[in-house]
């Protein structure tokens, strides 16, 4: 009988551990000869090529989020991300090189976000949000930012 019960916990713990056993999530490709999107970095406007399952470059750019499968997502992306350099680059003139100390449990943090239909500012003490915005060292900053780029914010992500 102690046979048996080792026999089903060994099976047992076996079949648990291959449940815990994850394989990383990978991405599929589109097929090749599929039409895809990317911003070309010489006139930082949408192009399409179609798309070589066999050439690694092409893999690659998929891989990374710089081939797109619409014109749309293309759009979308040069969009934000022609956004959110603008307000780093506003944000590190304003800020000079403050970092947020995430580890500082007094040190006041400020966030934009979008609440009841608005930008609004969110205070934030240690948690580094996964926002694609930066965070700012003064609430002051942070309105100003949304004075000067809150138009924008809301075209663009909202």
């Amino acid at each position: 009988m102690n046979k048996k019960i080792d026999e089903l916990k060994n099976e047992f713990s076996e079949k648990i551990a291959a449940l815990e056993e994850k394989t990383p999530y990978e991405i599929s490709y589109p097929k090749d000869g599929e039409k895809v999107y990317f911003i070309s970095f010489y006139s930082t406007s949408v192009q399409e090529c179609n798309f070589d399952i066999y050439d690694g470059d092409d893999k690659r750019a998929y891989d990374i989020g710089l081939y797109f499968d619409t014109r749309e997502e293309a759009e979308q992306f040069l969009k934000e991300q022609t956004l959110i350099k603008k307000i780093k680059c506003w944000a590190k003139e304003q800020q000079g090189d403050w970092k947020p100390d995430w580890n500082d449990v007094n040190e006041i943090k400020y966030h934009i976000s979008f609440e009841n239909n608005r930008l609004s500012i969110w205070r934030w003490y240690t948690n580094n949000l996964l926002t694609k915005l930066p965070c700012f060292k003064s609430q002051e900053i942070a309105q100003a930012c949304i004075d000067e780029f809150g138009d924008e914010i809301l075209e663009v992500f909202c």
